[in-house]
């Protein structure tokens, strides 16, 4: 009734260190969002952003542009 949830999938991750992730994810909507992304493409974006940054130790897990950019045009 009047809601439009939309549900998201995740990038699957092998979580190491979980430190920084949520602050990998607003930074990575902030960018897709200035970028002009819509905020369905913003979340998915922060979303394979802050997956990767949980598979190592602290900063060493922050992805790169490219990676991120990789991962959702390979697999959406």
């Amino acid at each position: 009734s009047g809601s439009d949830e939309i549900q998201i999938p995740t990038r699957p991750a092998k979580v190491v260190d979980q430190t920084g992730a949520g602050d990998v994810f607003a930074a990575a909507f902030a960018i897709a969002l200035m970028e002009g992304k819509t905020p369905v493409e913003a979340v998915k974006f922060a979303n394979v952003g802050a997956s990767f940054s949980v598979e190592g130790v602290c900063m060493s897990a922050i992805p790169v542009r490219s990676v991120v950019d990789g991962y959702i045009t390979r697999f959406g």
